[in-house]
């Protein structure tokens, strides 16, 4: 018959494995949120829209000046507001002075 032989550094590797396994398992995962500025609050969009707002990593300020959703050619500046607007790649309102990575300058192709 085979015998299995445990020594006592595979019970200590193998205990601490199991352990860490189980620490970092209890600990919970913070899903990122997207930031929805004062045009959208994110506590309203859909899933998707929260989602889709994460992966364009969509701010509600920009950090430069230059390339803010105001400059882009996604972007359309609505009738009744001067800070918030309807951007093509998020599918929704976005304020003016955000930015995303999908930023392109107007006059774009």
């Amino acid at each position: 018959m085979n015998e299995i032989k445990l020594t006592r550094r595979a019970v200590l590797t193998g205990g601490s494995a199991v352990a860490t396994f189980f620490i970092l398992g209890a600990a919970p995962i913070e899903a990122a949120e997207p930031d929805g500025g004062t045009c959208a609050d994110p506590n309203q969009l859909s899933g998707g829209a929260r989602s889709l707002r994460v992966s364009v990593e969509y701010k509600a300020e920009s950090t430069d000046k230059e390339t803010v959703c105001a400059n882009c050619a996604f972007f359309e500046l609505a009738a009744d507001s001067d800070q918030c607007g309807n951007c093509i790649i998020v599918n929704g309102v976005v304020d003016a002075p955000g930015y995303c990575i999908s930023w392109s300058p107007k006059g774009w192709p």
